[in-house]
């Protein structure tokens, strides 16, 4: 009779265990499965943002962003860049360093200050009116085309039109200026 209950209790143990084994791997199942939902979840999260430089609604997913997007923040930093005065540079210029990648700040940081300082003594003024914004995404670059008036102690000394390359990327919805140069 003991041995009876002995094999009967191996037995139990023996489908005890199959079943914990088996609840294992549906739990290791659903950690994978649950793992590349919150991948896909991640890399097409909507963030819809509306800040004080845009008044439409826009949508960025990931690390892309439409059209209209940047061509905002492009035509803000155009304004930052080149419509100022003595009074305005240096702040409108900090501003601007605000949009600058991490690894480019130091270097635009010396060349705005070093401009802001020769606009002060100076006392040169500027206007630059955006006639044409074009966005090549695939180079994740963009040209800003318009006229620019520079004065000097209210004397016009200079009006042409003029062309400026902005390269940027956008890191988790943010607009990110990499370089800005005139062409």
């Amino acid at each position: 009779m003991r041995l009876s209950f002995f094999l009967q209790k191996k037995a139990n143990l023996a489908g005890e265990n199959r079943l914990l084994k088996f609840v294992v791997l549906i739990i290791g199942a659903v950690v994978i499965i649950n793992s590349f939902v919150l991948v896909y979840a991640l890399n097409h999260e909507k963030t819809i943002l509306v800040p004080p430089v845009i008044n439409t609604k826009l949508e960025i997913v990931g690390n892309t962003a439409p059209d209209e997007y940047i061509r905002v923040f492009g035509r803000y930093a155009m304004w930052l860049a080149l419509n100022y005065s003595p009074a305005t540079a240096r702040s409108q210029f900090s501003e601007l360093l605000t949009l600058f990648a991490q690894e480019k700040y130091a270097e635009s940081r010396k060349t705005f200050y070093g401009l802001a300082d020769t606009i002060e003594i100076g006392h040169v003024s500027s206007v630059f009116h955006i006639t044409r914004i074009i966005v090549d995404r695939t180079k994740r670059e963009m040209e800003v085309k318009g006229s620019r008036k520079q004065y000097a102690n209210d004397q016009l000394i200079e009006d042409k039109e003029k062309a400026y390359r902005i390269e940027y990327r956008i890191n988790d919805g943010r607009f990110v200026i990499v370089s800005l140069s005139e062409r």
